[in-house]
């Protein structure tokens, strides 16, 4: 759907907001102001003011602990794979599977036969 509008599309990850917080709100409000830099605006003030408060502060969502793919026992083998097949190509995009051709990225968890795995 991104690649059929002529409207900006952010994409991130969810697991890259968590690990490295001020980073990705910079790009984000970089990309939301279309703006090259923030360095000296009000928005760069606010995201370190933000930051200065501390993780437990300034954190609306906890996220569960326990790893990953914890749920998948809730799902019926035909559901997983076609999810598998439908979200291939964001699966790959997001670093979502398991790809020797990349470093380690901590979170994969999809293993594609001959794709992924060359």
């Amino acid at each position: 759907m991104a690649e059929n509008t002529n409207k900006p599309v952010y994409f991130f990850r969810f697991e890259d907001i968590l690990d490295n917080p001020e980073q990705e709100l910079r790009e984000l409000f970089k990309f939301i102001l279309g703006l090259e830099n923030i360095e000296g605006t009000v928005i760069e003030r606010r995201i370190m003011d933000v930051m200065g408060m501390g993780s437990k502060k300034n954190q609306t969502y906890k996220p569960r602990q326990g790893g990953t793919n914890r749920n998948l026992l809730n799902f019926l083998p035909e559901q997983i794979e076609f999810t598998k097949q439908y979200n291939e190509d964001l699966f790959h995009i997001f670093g979502y599977v398991k790809d020797k051709r990349l470093p380690d990225n901590n979170t994969p968890f999809l293993d594609y036969e001959g794709k992924a795995n060359p």
